[in-house]
């Protein structure tokens, strides 16, 4: 049995949190409660950079130079941006959008749960990199959307070339 310090396990359990979490939201983010819309997303999102955190561990530099080249991995410094202010200030980094969003896509939702505006937000500690990312990626687009990217990111990252990564510990482990 692997020891609780182990990275890979540890990264395993992370990437488990992040499908349930992810989950969780997907099944809320229709909710007219603030409260049951913002307890998942932020859930998903702290697990979103447990995740992100790991593999920058596992395999340094060449897996952030990888995030940050990739359309889908880009989102994730916007995405820890998200949790920071979700954590630190309680930031409800969201806002509710009734109709349909475009493109349409099946099943087609009615209502979309959108990220606010930066200047909507309260002030944080400085974090350059992260309001930049959350601009450029994040800011008045769909979380579940967000949440699908960062998502389909680790499923790259799990196969990317030269990672140390392995499912093994728990068998195929899937974002």
């Amino acid at each position: 049995m692997p020891s609780m310090h182990d990275p890979l396990l540890m990264l395993n359990l992370a990437l488990e949190g992040f499908r349930t979490a992810k989950h969780r939201y997907e099944g809320s983010d229709s909710s007219k409660y603030a409260y049951e819309v913002f307890v998942p997303l932020a859930e998903a999102l702290w697990w979103a950079r447990s995740v992100d955190e790991g593999f920058e561990n596992l395999d340094g530099d060449p897996y952030k130079a990888e995030r940050d080249a990739h359309a889908s991995g880009r989102v994730l410094p916007g995405l820890r941006f998200a949790r920071n202010r979700t954590n630190h200030q309680q930031a409800l980094m969201v806002t509710k959008r009734n109709g349909v969003t475009w493109p349409v896509t099946w099943p087609i939702r009615w209502v979309s749960i959108d990220w606010r505006p930066l200047a909507e937000l309260p002030p944080g500690r400085p974090d350059t990199n992260g309001e930049r990312h959350y601009s450029l990626y994040l800011e008045g687009g769909s979380a579940r959307d967000t949440l699908d990217s960062a998502a389909e990111w680790f499923g790259v990252a799990m196969r990317r070339q030269g990672t140390k990564f392995a499912s093994d510990h728990r068998g195929s482990t899937t974002p």
